[in-house]
């Protein structure tokens, strides 16, 4: 629970404890597919969980549905709780509406995407406090081809094209960062790129 600090008109200062504020924590537990970066009672401003080895047909329903349960901590029966879906890609919110419980379960039918939950703690004062976790679905696939003839001449161009389509990397978590490995024994590419700004085609 946050504090709020306070400060007396003879200047002396004091903390309470502000029941407004609250986390939201995943109950996805990390393994080999599976990640989550959040903790019960812990703030954090990466709160994330979720799939970044999907396939492109895959949905949140391949996550079991007692592991993709968005759970409130310290939940008070006697407040408002409201949660909100927030698709990044698509550009769109959806009221999911009130909670009645500690916990939410996140759709079955998602389809690859981020999204953010943002879930909303009223007092009966009036009194509101906000936090967000963000649950993400994507794959994480490296595409990178020759647009160049095969057969090259030392000292040639060579133009390397990587699709930035769905079915390249355009289906992967828009945070992901690239380096490039050429594989003949030299340094790996000093750069990494992220998503953004991972060039389509590669001169070297």
């Amino acid at each position: 629970m946050g504090l709020i600090r306070y400060r007396l008109v003879d200047g002396t200062e004091y903390l309470e404890p502000n029941p407004a504020i609250l986390t939201t924590y995943s109950s996805t537990p990390n393994s080999a597919d599976l990640f989550d970066c959040s903790d019960q009672g812990v703030f954090h401003t990466d709160a994330m969980f979720g799939l970044l080895l999907a396939e492109s047909s895959t949905t949140s329903g391949f996550i079991l549905t007692n592991r993709r349960k968005i759970r409130v901590t310290d939940f008070d029966s006697n407040a408002d709780y409201n949660i909100k879906r927030i698709d990044v890609i698509n550009d769109n919110i959806l009221d999911i509406g009130n909670l009645s419980t500690s916990s939410h379960t996140i759709s079955g039918n998602l389809g690859i995407g981020t999204y953010n939950f943002q879930v909303t703690k009223t007092l009966s004062n009036g009194v509101s406090s906000s936090y967000s976790i963000v649950f993400v679905l994507h794959r994480s696939t490296t595409t990178i081809a020759n647009d160049s003839g095969e057969e090259i001449c030392v000292g040639n161009i060579v133009n390397f094209n990587i699709d930035t389509d769905d079915a390249g990397i355009g289906q992967n978590y828009r945070g992901s960062y690239y380096t490039i490995d050429f594989g003949d024994g030299s340094n790996i590419e000093p750069v990494s790129y992220t998503h953004l700004t991972l060039p389509t085609i590669y001169s070297v």
